[in-house]
Formats: structure tokens, C-alpha cells, sequence
């Protein structure tokens, strides 16, 4: 005889699969666009994981997603929080893993893109088990970037911690103090917490459990010749610009320090105002800095999670074809990167 209890029809649709696509490539591929194709189609909602276009005050800097866009289709953790606020990967992760849980109750698929990929790990794998470091530690190193420049602090990183200077983005001042930071808390370099923090085992990079939703992960990224991604860099870069980039840069200068300044495209323009160097020299270190950066992007990418790469005019149809094919259950999500 069968005893077991009926099962409601809440608690049926909620041990259904959900389904998280995550749209992914270096800066200036085309996320936004493919990621809002996407959505339109499927009628649901984007989850940015952006570090810049989460500050509300940011403007030309941030690019973010066209009004058009946003009114349309639901986007969140962009404007979300103030420039004023200190705001953490951690705290994204939080927020970001109950807001899944809460839009998963009313969407079977959520398309989750943007770039800054140390907020996408933390949420879907936790964050680094680093020991909390004594504020007065941060303020000392603040200290000694104001006094003797970013340079220093860069050349001290690569003496003890030449791991971490080799992966982490060095024209930028709160990357450099956080790695220094770390090291004099703990005495140990900032490299060591990576190579026994929170690496996913291979079958955790398709399916995580959130609250009562298993969640299928599936991985696509924009491929696109480096030539051409450095050409589109350099476009958009000239058309930030012509909109007033760098005014919108100049009216941050008084708030250089923090922390959602200290990021390319406004950072370059402070010595600048500063009279230390001029402006060609200031828009080459812009382009030159976002290059830089989207190449540890896909350098990144492509070592830690199972990617399907597609050329961007091929990417939106791929993404839709395989949807069809999983819920025509003629495909297993673990196989579709392979």
C-alpha cells in the first residue's frame, strides 16, 4: 500500500528544474543586447552583475543598458545602490541568491550577464574563506597611496604576492590595497585564499541548489576576434567620450577616493585634472586599461567555467535552440558545453 503523503502543487513546481542562463564575455562583446534578445523572447528578467552599473549616480562611465531596455524588461541590481555606500562582493552575493529564490517562484528561466565575474562567483560558489582585516590596516595603505602613489603599492605587491599581481588589475587602487591589506593581516598573500577557497567541483558548474530550487546552470559567452574586440573598445570609448565622459569625470574628481571611482574610465582622468599628465595621454590610458582588463576576462572565463563560445550573430539563436532542446528533453545541460 502506498503511504506516501499527496504532494502539493506548489511543492511539485517548486522540485522542477529552473533554469539560469548566463550570458558572458569580455567587456564591450555585446552582453546587453543579446542579453535583452534573450529576455524579450523568454519573457523574463535580467540580473546584472555589474560593479558599476549597480551605483545609481554613475552615468556615461557605468554604460549601462539603454532607458528602452530597462523600462521593458525588468533589470536588476542596476541603480541599486549609492556611490556613497560601501558595498561588497559578499553583500552583492547575499542579495543576489535570495532575489533568485524570490523570482525563480515565477520564472522557470532568468538570464543572469555582465563582467565583473568575482561577483558572479561569489554568488553561485561562495566567497574565499578570508579572515576579516582590521580597518585601521586599509586607512594605513589609503595613507600610503595619497603619499607615495599607486606605484608603490604595485611594486610592494609584486615583492610579496607575485601570484596575485600577475591576476589582478593593478592600475586599480582598491585591488592593489585589498591584496596588501590581506597579506600584512594575515601574512598570507592574498594568492593563497584562491588556491583553497571556494573552487567548484566540475558537476557544481552546472547545477547549484538554492533554497528549494535545483538550478541548471548554462554557460554561453560572445566570441569575438581580439582585433575586433579591441576595435569595438576603442569605439565605444571615442563615443563615451563625445558624450561627456570626461565631464562627467571631472565632476567625480573630488571624490576620487572612493571606491567606485577607482575604476577605468573615470580613474584615468584624475591625473589628468591634476595637471600631471595630459589628455591624449589620459584617453590612451583608458583604452589601454580596458584592453587590458577584458583580456583577464576571457583569460578567466575561459580556465573556470564550461563555456559554449558563438560569434554574437549566432549566440541568441544557439541560446534559444538549446532551451528547446532541454525541455524537450533531448539533451542534458552537463553536455551542451562539451
Amino acid at each position: 500500500m502506498n503511504r506516501t503523503p499527496p504532494t502539493s502543487n506548489n511543492a511539485r513546481e517548486a522540485l522542477r528544474p529552473r533554469y539560469l542562463v548566463l550570458i558572458l564575455g569580455p567587456t564591450a562583446s555585446g552582453k546587453t543586447d543579446i542579453a535583452y534578445q534573450i529576455a524579450c523572447t523568454l519573457h523574463t528578467e535580467i540580473i546584472s552583475v555589474d560593479s558599476r552599473q549597480i551605483y545609481r549616480e554613475l552615468g556615461i562611465g557605468a554604460n549601462k543598458p539603454p532607458a528602452a531596455y530597462l523600462e521593458t524588461i525588468p533589470h536588476h541590481f542596476i541603480n541599486h545602490t549609492s556611490v556613497f555606500e560601501p558595498y561588497s562582493a559578499g553583500q552583492f552575493a547575499r542579495e543576489c541568491r535570495q532575489l533568485l529564490t524570490r523570482r525563480f517562484a515565477h520564472h522557470k528561466v532568468l538570464i543572469m550577464t555582465g563582467g565583473s565575474l568575482f561577483y558572479l562567483h561569489s554568488t553561485l560558489f561562495g566567497l574565499d574563506p578570508i579572515p576579516e582585516v582590521n580597518p585601521s590596516i586599509r586607512r594605513y595603505l589609503e595613507l600610503r597611496l595619497a603619499m607615495d602613489g599607486l606605484p608603490s603599492l604595485v611594486k610592494w605587491l609584486r615583492q610579496i604576492d607575485p601570484t596575485t599581481a600577475q591576476k589582478i588589475q593593478l592600475s586599480n587602487p582598491v585591488r592593489v590595497i585589498r591584496a596588501l591589506e590581506v597579506y600584512l593581516a594575515t601574512g598570507k598573500p592574498l594568492s593563497s585564499y584562491w588556491q583553497h577557497g571556494r573552487i567548484p567541483a566540475p558537476h557544481q558548474l552546472h547545477q547549484i541548489q538554492l533554497a528549494q530550487y535545483k538550478i541548471r546552470l548554462l554557460w554561453f559567452g560572445i566570441w569575438w576576434p581580439r582585433t575586433q574586440l579591441y576595435e569595438r573598445i576603442h569605439q565605444r570609448t571615442n563615443s563615451m567620450i563625445f558624450r561627456g565622459l570626461i565631464e562627467e569625470a571631472r565632476f567625480w574628481y573630488p571624490f576620487a577616493h572612493l571606491p567606485a571611482l577607482r575604476t577605468h574610465g573615470y580613474q584615468e582622468f584624475f591625473p589628468y585634472f591634476a595637471g600631471r599628465i595630459s589628455l591624449p595621454e589620459a584617453i590612451y590610458n583608458v583604452k589601454r586599461n580596458i584592453c587590458q582588463y577584458a583580456r583577464r576576462q576571457i583569460t578567466w572565463l575561459r580556465r573556470t567555467y564550461p563555456i559554449c563560445w558563438q560569434p554574437p550573430n549566432h549566440l541568441t539563436q544557439t541560446i534559444l535552440s538549446t532551451l528547446s532542446e532541454i525541455w524537450d528533453n533531448k539533451a542534458d545541460p552537463s553536455e551542451l558545453h562539451t
